[in-house]
């Protein structure tokens, strides 16, 4: 004979509730952390850009630029090199007269913004000279503009790749430290409404084990 079901307390219900509600908050959050981390380590690595140029003449090279952070602090333009031994003033004097403007456009042509470039003003950053320098602009598809009003004679027949990376100093980090301590609190008070509601027996053989082994009937 089928027993009939016996319906669940409000109480009990509202235990379920929680542990739903808290448990997947913490499995939110959780996602969340672990997403912020991978993409902040991809923005540290891409390149928006890149373009081999000659930068020894007057000329104008425009580029595919797909943006995909606006977190960062900064955003710059480099030069790549092959060497490891070179100092600003070895680029400067490489480098010398180089003069012109990187404009970046969106999709219909429209500036973005506009920075001016100069031989002068060219900095070691790790190994590559940077170009010029502009905060992050909204994510997404456009164009990267550069327009070489006076070349670096010295660099004739050497060409040369320019590329863009995000300037990120970890702080960038902040929002997945928060995310990951939100998980963490609400996934322990999951665990803490959990443990309230076993039984009280269940709850002394955990914390005691098997106490009772070892006595015996008399």
């Amino acid at each position: 004979m089928t027993q009939p079901l016996i319906p669940l307390a409000p109480k009990q219900i509202g235990v379920g509730l929680l542990l739903t509600l808290f448990g997947s908050a913490s499995l939110y959050f959780g996602i969340g952390a672990w997403s912020w981390n991978s993409r902040f380590y991809t923005w540290l690595d891409a390149r928006p850009m890149e373009l081999t140029v000659d930068l020894s003449v007057p000329a104008t090279y425009t580029v595919p630029f797909r943006q995909t952070c606006q977190m960062a602090h900064g955003q710059s333009i480099f030069i790549e090199l092959d060497t490891t031994s070179a100092t600003d003033e070895s680029v400067r004097d490489w480098f010398a007269g180089l003069k012109g403007t990187l404009t970046i456009r969106n999709l219909q042509g429209e500036p973005v913004l506009s920075r001016d470039f100069h031989s002068q003003h060219l900095r070691l950053w790790e190994d590559s000279p940077r170009l010029v320098g502009f905060y992050p602009f909204a994510t997404g598809d456009y164009l990267a503009e550069f327009n070489i009003e006076q070349g670096a004679t010295a660099t004739q027949g050497v060409p040369h790749q320019l590329y863009a990376r995000y300037d990120l100093c970890g702080l960038e980090l902040f929002p997945a430290y928060m995310l990951g301590g939100l998980s963490i609190v609400t996934g322990l008070i999951a665990c803490g409404i959990a443990w309230c509601r076993l039984p009280a027996g269940s709850r002394k053989d955990q914390r005691c084990g098997v106490s009772k082994l070892g006595q015996h009937v008399e």
